[in-house]
């Protein structure tokens, strides 16, 4: 097994959470607009987080449809 114990750039850190945050309200909302609406609404997620949400959000939504 190999580790890369580099420290995570904010960048990384902001994907990590958008992904989590994401896969946390993929059975909370009903509609890809119910989805952007909340995480606009959401005051406990930094900004970068909430922009990269918002980038994958219609993606994520595609993908979530498809399962």
């Amino acid at each position: 097994m190999l580790w890369d114990t580099r420290p995570w750039t904010p960048k990384q850190r902001a994907q990590a959470q958008s992904r989590s945050y994401l896969k946390i309200l993929r059975d909370r909302v009903k509609s890809l607009e119910a989805l952007t609406s909340y995480i606009r609404d959401d005051k406990t997620i930094s900004e970068p987080v909430r922009q990269q949400c918002l980038d994958w959000s219609e993606l994520f939504w595609k993908n979530r449809q498809s399962e």
